[in-house]
């Protein structure tokens, strides 16, 4: 080889490593900064073109009364002019009629010179869902983070925000990232995926990143943390005696997760934390919303309140305007989940505040820097329309490209998981279902005849049925004598800890039979301990969770001592 053919041999490698470098990597460096001043641009331009009255309705989100876009729902949208609207169960009655409502009520707020609304709800899976068909019902997160599936988790908040986006909701008020480590926490529980930093971590953060490219805008929560709570913030104050350090140890680790992995929304927790801010709750603090989560933990995203009528706020914190206070702490929307008096209360106090220069500060305007945020949030996520105007058409090339390719990347992801698992919300549950006191193998073909049942839950009889039909004996109560007359193995399901110990006093009665409790409750509990009893659990209520423990008991070993559930068992 000649030395002459070397260096035409080296140019040419040279040649392709510059090309491949500045397509792979410069190029879309490049096309990724274009973006972003558009976005940046474009979003202040928006802002610029409203009235005082229209910033201040933009940093509020409301409920509506009904299942149509009624003259109510009109004359809310023109009198506060939100920024949002969230969605309960009293306002769903289909997907299809829920779909004609998003669609009319955007047409609604375009209509009253608005800019496109973001749309809400609570689909946290579990007990804590809004939505039925065409929305699956995922199990609890507690079930996601039992099956610990990084990829399971992922495509539970992808197939989750897919379909509701196909309804019009694009903001979606989950996953919970709150690590659920106190017994006694009344409103967190299955809710929570865990009760370790890192457990929430590998399953929550997923979930959230799969919603956000299945195509809504997520909203971790409850920031910096609902988990080691005794009260519930519906009802009362919650108070945690911990100090910031402690907190970044534990609490705040998935939220800072969350952050690195470009989470775009964060909802505040209700919570007073007297070691570090001993007059105001996280929502209200200046030292949490803006000292922590935006100085030094550098979140740039969305932080929207947790409803400001829940009685944490509102039993204790009138007396300051807490909309006003929550704003000038460093959130950017007010969650109202009501539309009457106590609406248009908040909704003057941010107005007579504006008016009266409270939002001005030396680094700018509270409320502007709120409406920004926003404005752009729904820019970068196309709920609002990019413009048509020739002036901004050549920098918003690069976005609309972008838009294109994900969209195109969202029905391809979709096909996918729908190809790879049929059942995402069956995946989990039958992966999630743990065996107490240790390895079990269940039922057997020839153990059949041996077997006994009695089941409170119509789903779980159901799919009994479904898998052994009548070779199972049925037994009419749960009672000593009843236990006495059935056969040497018996299945009794479990929806409280009480019906546990209850289960447990049979099986001390009756100490020749090996009974199955099988558990949807709470998992978060002291589990009875008798050596002729096993218990099976769920972690989820959901109807693909009760069905799991047929399909999981007759065809797979449940494998993990309750040392390895990933729960906090107290003693008794």
């Amino acid at each position: 080889m000649t030395k002459k053919t070397v260096y035409l041999i080296l140019g040419l490698i040279a040649t392709t490593f510059l090309f491949t470098f500045f397509d792979g990597y410069v190029f879309p460096l490049m096309r990724l900064e274009a973006i972003e001043k558009f976005s940046d641009a474009y979003a202040k331009h928006l802002v610029s073109r409203m009235t005082l009255e229209e910033k201040v309705g933009q940093v509020v989100h409301i409920s509506v009364p009904g299942k149509t876009a009624d003259p109510a729902a009109q004359k809310l949208i023109d009198s506060i002019k939100p920024g949002g609207i969230i969605l309960f169960g009293y306002n769903v009655d289909n997907g299809e009629q829920l779909k004609k409502l998003n669609e009319d009520l955007q047409k609604l707020a375009v209509r009253s010179g608005l800019q496109p609304l973001f749309i809400s709800t609570d689909q946290e899976g579990g007990r804590v869902y809004r939505i039925g068909d065409p929305v699956p019902h995922m199990p609890s997160a507690m079930a996601i983070g039992q099956a610990g599936d990084e990829d399971l988790a992922f495509s539970a908040g992808f197939i989750t925000a897919y379909h509701l986006a196909s309804i019009g909701v694009n903001f979606l008020f989950a996953p919970v990232l709150d690590i659920n480590n106190n017994p006694a926490n009344p409103v967190i529980g299955q809710r929570a995926f865990g009760s370790d930093p890192e457990r929430v971590i590998h399953t929550g953060v997923l979930f959230e990143q799969g919603a956000r490219e299945g195509g809504v805008v997520p909203v971790v929560k409850h920031f910096p943390g609902h988990g080691d709570t005794s009260v519930d913030s519906h009802l009362g104050l919650p108070v945690i005696q911990k100090t910031m350090d402690e907190l970044r140890n534990f609490e705040l680790k998935p939220f800072a997760a969350a952050i690195a992995s470009g989470t775009p929304a964060i909802m505040t927790a209700h919570i007073l934390y007297p070691k570090e801010d001993e007059n105001v709750p996280a929502t209200l603090s200046h030292r949490f919303l803006t000292e922590l989560l935006r100085d030094e933990m550098k979140f740039r995203g969305l932080v929207i309140t947790d409803a400001m009528e829940m009685h944490a706020i509102s039993k204790n914190y009138q007396e300051i305007r807490p909309a006003v206070a929550a704003l000038k702490a460093g959130a950017d929307v007010i969650l109202l989940t009501s539309y009457g008096a106590e609406m248009i209360q908040i909704y003057d106090d941010i107005l007579h505040a504006a008016r009266h220069g409270e939002f001005e500060e030396e680094t700018g305007n509270v409320l502007d820097r709120a409406v920004y945020r926003q404005i752009r949030t729904k820019l970068e996520h196309g709920i609002i329309p990019l413009p048509t105007e020739p002036e901004w058409q050549k920098s918003s090339a690069s976005f609309r490209g972008m838009y294109t390719e994900k969209l195109k990347l969202r029905e391809e992801k979709y096909r996918f998981i729908q190809n790879k698992y049929k059942n995402v919300a069956e995946a989990i549950a039958q992966k999630a279902i743990r065996g107490m006191p240790g390895d079990v193998y269940f039922l057997r073909i020839h153990e059949l005849k041996d077997a006994s049942a009695q089941f409170y839950s119509k789903d779980i009889e159901e799919s009994f049925q479904e898998e052994f039909g009548e070779k199972l004996h049925r037994i009419p109560a749960r009672s000593v004598s009843a236990l006495a007359k059935a056969k040497s193995i018996v299945l009794l399901d479990a929806a409280t800890k009480e019906e546990l110990k209850n289960i447990a006093a049979l099986a001390r009665s009756q100490k020749n039979k090996k009974i199955y409790a099988l558990y949807y409750g709470e998992p978060v509990i002291a589990y009875p301990s008798e050596e002729n009893l096993s218990i099976y659990i769920s972690s989820s209520s959901t109807r693909e969770s009760k069905r799991a423990f047929a399909d999981v008991m007759f065809t797979y070993k449940v494998g993990e001592m309750a040392r390895k559930i990933s729960l906090v068992l107290p003693a008794e």
